[in-house]
């Protein structure tokens, strides 16, 4: 009977430790699925042309699934990311001329309390 006991609390320990676990697994997923979505946005931007990023920009949002891939309706997506454009000038250009912009993409989780995640990059204007 006691043996029984000693079983019982040791079963419904692991079983609360599951949950946990579950828990964990879940946000490792949405944060390995985030950061490839980032990973490939930043690949695209690089080939970006600086005159066309305007509009590049104006194809967002887009939406992506648990692997981070991308779907083209909102309503099988898991996530959304958007990319927001900022005018800078960076030193060593024309002065009161606009040369770079910093780039902001924020990835969000459309069915998930947690917050946006929000990356920036800057992209100048080489002239090429």
């Amino acid at each position: 009977m006691v043996a029984m006991g000693v079983v019982s609390v040791g079963i419904m320990s692991l079983v609360g430790l599951l949950s946990i676990g579950f828990t964990g697994l879940h946000k490792s997923v949405a944060m390995s699925s985030r950061t490839a979505i980032v990973q490939s946005l930043g690949a695209e931007l690089k080939f970006v042309d600086y005159s066309t990023l305007k509009t590049y920009a104006a194809g967002f949002p887009r939406y992506y699934d648990e692997e981070g891939n991308p779907v083209t309706s909102a309503a099988t997506a898991l996530y959304k990311a958007t990319i927001t454009l900022k005018s800078a000038q960076v030193p060593g250009g024309t002065a009161g001329t606009t040369n770079a912009q910093q780039v902001s993409i924020s990835v969000s989780g459309l069915h998930d309390a947690d917050p946006a995640q929000t990356y920036c990059a800057w992209i100048a204007n080489n002239g090429c």
